[in-house]
């Protein structure tokens, strides 16, 4: 695969001329006038009150203290994430409307085909992320990765594997990770993370790959057995569980990520000077505090590198997602 965006190297990469970003313009009369001037919104395309909605206000009111203007939050929902695209893509390309974008977005759009991030949007950059994470009952055959994989082609088609729902990035994870290693098993969908952890602690299903935070909540209590991180490097909130790739298994990088972007179009003079903004407020302690309070590293990256990263993710899910026939 591809090179991965090293996150937890990113922040310092943009250096400290960040801490007076304002940026000449020029009004509909020539005259000068600086970005921004005015208060920026930014869509969340996802409901008040989770995880993704309390790292963005979190992050505005960091970001505030560089830009000097507020970043109102506006919660679109809904649609599977098609509320906030149409919203977004009919924002004029100026830099006041900004979408905040996650890596669930990208399996939608492997899935649905309903829009095209990279086609209708300049990402910006990222703003945090959080390491995936292959968990399994603690009354699952299997003790170790490896050992599911014996004990699953020994046992064709009694794997039960949960989701947070059909064409979710958990459900097209594990598709890939079981026909790389020619396993069979049984797809069952749930609402969201928390139920499909639930089920794996009662015994319901046999794995689940999920965000680290939801699966360390369930460990403390021995609900939930830890197989294997999967990115390169260990996660700081469990540096005991070793990754997926340090027990020879070579499979896409999982990890929930999100970040800002733009319309399509938006100047590049306009997307630099928001990247500056977006770098300083995440080298905040405080925000990198209640960011970690959330199971989220702070990073940030150039434009291009979000880009990569997000081309990196549709093509291995867009092949997984042909391999179950999802339309």
């Amino acid at each position: 695969m591809t090179r991965k965006i090293k996150r937890r190297e990113c922040l310092g990469t943009m250096g400290a001329a960040t801490l007076s970003l304002t940026l000449p313009v020029s009004n509909v009369w020539g005259q000068a006038e600086v970005f921004p001037s005015k208060s920026i919104k930014v869509i969340v395309p996802l409901p008040a009150g989770g995880a993704a909605d309390a790292s963005v206000r979190i992050f505005a009111e960091h970001f505030t203290n560089y830009a000097k203007q507020s970043l109102v939050i506006d919660n679109k929902p809904g649609g599977i994430f098609q509320i906030a695209m149409q919203s977004i893509a009919q924002a004029p390309a100026d830099g006041y409307t900004l979408i905040h974008l996650n890596s669930g977005m990208v399996s939608a759009q492997a899935v649905n085909k309903k829009y095209d991030m990279l086609k209708q949007l300049v990402p910006v950059a990222l703003m945090g992320s959080t390491d995936g994470i292959l968990a399994a009952s603690p009354s699952a055959p299997f003790k170790t990765a490896q050992e599911l994989i014996v004990w699953a082609r020994a046992n064709p088609g009694k794997l039960n594997y949960g989701s947070a729902g059909p064409g979710s990035i958990e459900h097209l994870t594990t598709s890939a990770f079981l026909k790389k290693f020619g396993i069979t098993g049984t797809h069952i969908p749930f609402k969201g993370g928390p139920d499909a952890m639930t089920a794996l602690a009662q015994g319901e299903i046999h794995i689940f790959t999920t965000a680290v935070p939801l699966v360390w909540q369930f460990m403390q209590k021995n609900l939930a057995r830890p197989l294997g991180i999967m990115v390169d490097k260990r996660s700081p909130l469990m540096p005991e569980v070793a990754t997926l790739k340090e027990q020879g298994i070579d499979i896409p990088a999982l990890q929930f990520w999100g970040g800002m972007a733009a319309p399509a179009g938006t100047p590049k003079a306009v997307i630099e000077t928001l990247q500056g903004f977006i770098s300083a407020a995440l080298k905040t302690p405080a925000l990198q505090t209640r960011f970690a309070g959330l199971g989220m590293l702070a990073a940030v990256s150039s434009s291009d590198e979000f880009a990569r990263q997000i081309n990196e993710d549709l093509k291995w899910m867009t092949l997984a997602a042909q391999d179950l026939e999802l339309k």
